[in-house]
């Protein structure tokens, strides 16, 4: 049995299949969040998709956002990227979906709506003042979207997520309704996403890849935005700090510029549209250039000479960027040859594999098919959908050792399913053993907030974490196992805020400590020790020394075994 398995819906290529409960993220779906450079609305209404099995990465064909536009509303009105206006995703009529909006004069009046919806298998999405929720209490004050998943008469709760922060999380009506009711009266909605229409065909990939061409053809070659920047950053070179509003300008300037390129890179990978090689560059190193920025808000210190040289190479990577998939797109309109697969049906060889991850966790890999437009991969274990994905491989988590489980990946093009050998493997599983911190006394140096607090690291759920506080590389975190044992392995789950160098120590006495795992070469991710042997202690005490990100750390869990 796979445990906590992520619940999706399946789909055909003529409806979506309702299901009820409350959903929850996906480590595959991860990287759609990654950049964060769309509103929180937008975010609520990709993860319905995603989790409705839709191929999301075709509806990115007009993920692009001009330079110009970035400048405008960026730059020149000072508007955070929160709040930018953008087009990506936000017409899916062309796959027979639509974002219906409906107004209440308070929360109260909806429940008869809020009932008929999750009846139906739906999400509500809704807009509330962040200062009412307490996972949103650090956050400036603010309108700010979330979903309703359900609502427990009986008890007087909903469930809530908060796409890609906070998953399933129980709240009291009355806080809903305390931060919904308080809106004015123009922002008291509720939508959902209504899909008793849907359809995605071949013509529609056809129709999304002209509309993308279309669309690309009309960009403006205006890239002053880099050069305005740079200027900014000559004037003000004496004194950076004095100037956060406009570096705060300039980090949203970068994110948008890195997340609508990685957006349309998966469009392109998606319909196997050639120039990707481009854009994975801007990405890279728009990513690198915000991340200065986002060094100077922290109050760190930067290199203004390497800074503003890497902004030169990123206009002249965009430049090129523009002329090529321009040309690109020109010299594919005069030949106009499908680009489907036109050969007789065969038998495509998956060459399916699969890597035993440290921890509970299972990564599947398998060959891409390169000559059909992809609809969706489909994961089943046991004969049990767990997932789908547009990507070669998936990655399963919290898989249970104690049994033998038949994987298939079946595909699924927009024209229907593919015949496939090597497309299942069998996995017999050892047990791991006992974690023996899972509920037991923590110690930290900080905590970031009161959501992503220390006990999260052993609380034996897979949806919370610790985070420190942001700035200072030297944190830690400390399980007490309430007595001396015997411990064979400790395994850290790293949220994306991991640590490059970090100790491992165990104590019988909270004083006196033996370093049993120190490393400079942290990789994030789950990682394991065991080859320390075996160890008698009663506490356990991880280190962080050198940071990978500019944030503090962030441990999904930490546990520690006997056997």
């Amino acid at each position: 049995m796979l445990r906590n398995a992520i619940r999706h819906i399946q789909i055909n290529s003529n409806q979506l299949c309702k299901s009820k409960g409350v959903f929850r993220i996906n480590i595959n779906y991860l990287d759609y969040f990654k950049f964060r450079h769309l509103n929180c609305g937008i975010h609520q209404v990709l993860f319905d998709l995603l989790n409705k099995g839709v191929p999301v990465d075709y509806l990115f064909y007009d993920a692009y956002i001009e330079c110009e536009d970035i400048y405008n509303q960026i730059v020149v009105k000072g508007i955070d990227r929160w709040y930018m206006h953008t087009r990506t995703l936000s017409d899916l009529s062309d796959i027979g979906m639509d974002v219906k909006i409906t107004k209440f004069p308070n929360l109260a009046s909806s429940y008869p709506f809020v009932q008929e919806k999750f009846s139906e298998g739906k999400r509500i999405f809704l807009w509330i003042w962040t200062e009412y929720l307490p996972h949103l209490a650090n956050e400036p004050r603010s309108m700010h979207a979330i979903s309703l998943e359900s609502y427990d008469q009986e008890k007087g709760t909903f469930i809530i997520s908060d796409i890609p922060n906070l998953m399933g999380h129980t709240y009291d009506e009355s806080r809903i309704q305390e931060a919904f009711d308080c809106l004015d009266d123009r922002c008291r909605n509720m939508a959902y996403i209504c899909d008793e229409q849907y359809n995605f065909t071949e013509e529609t990939v056809s129709l999304l890849i002209n509309k993308f061409e279309d669309g690309f053809l009309a960009v403006s070659n205006n890239l002053n935005l880099y050069d305005t920047i740079i200027e900014k950053l000559q004037e003000h070179s004496l004194h950076m700090e004095e100037y956060k509003k406009d570096i705060k300008n300039y980090e949203n300037v970068l994110a948008m510029v890195a997340g609508s390129r990685y957006f349309l890179s998966k469009f392109f990978r998606i319909t196997r549209y050639p120039g990707t090689d481009k854009l994975e560059e801007i990405v890279d190193l728009s990513t690198t250039i915000r991340n200065v920025f986002l060094k100077i808000l922290l109050g760190g210190k930067s290199n203004l000479n390497k800074t503003i040289e890497k902004i030169k190479a990123l206009k002249e990577l965009e430049t090129e960027n523009i002329k090529m998939i321009k040309k690109r797109i020109i010299q594919n309109r005069s030949h106009s040859v499908s680009k489907m697969s036109l050969q007789p049906e065969t038998i495509v060889d998956l060459k399916l594999k699969y890597e035993i991850l440290p921890g509970n966790g299972l990564l599947l890999k398998w060959e891409d098919i390169l000559d059909e437009y992809i609809y969706q991969y489909q994961i089943y274990a046991n004969n049990t959908l767990l997932g789908v994905t547009v990507r070669n491989f998936y990655e399963i988590q919290n898989v249970d050792h104690t049994g033998e489980y038949n994987i298939k990946v079946k595909v699924k093009t927009v024209r229907g399913d593919i015949s496939l050998s090597n497309d299942e493997v069998t996995l017999i599983t050892a047990s791991r053993g006992k974690d023996y911190a899972l509920g037991k006394p923590v110690f930290c140096s900080s905590e970031e907030s009161d959501v992503n607090r220390k006990e999260n690291v052993n609380d034996g759920s897979s949806k919370t974490r610790w985070s420190s506080a942001a700035g200072s590389d030297h944190e830690w975190i400390c399980i007490d196992l309430l007595e001396e044992v015997e411990i064979r392995s400790v395994v850290i789950n790293w949220e994306e805020a991991y640590a490059i160098s970090y100790t491992i120590d165990i104590s019988n006495d909270n004083e006196t400590w033996e370093t049993i795992v120190n490393t400079d070469s942290g990789k994030g991710g789950i990682e394991e020790y065991s080859d320390f042997g075996s160890a008698m202690c009663r506490y356990v005490k991880l280190t962080g020394v050198k940071k990978a990100t500019l944030w503090g750390y962030s441990l999904w869990k930490l546990e520690v075994y006997t056997d």
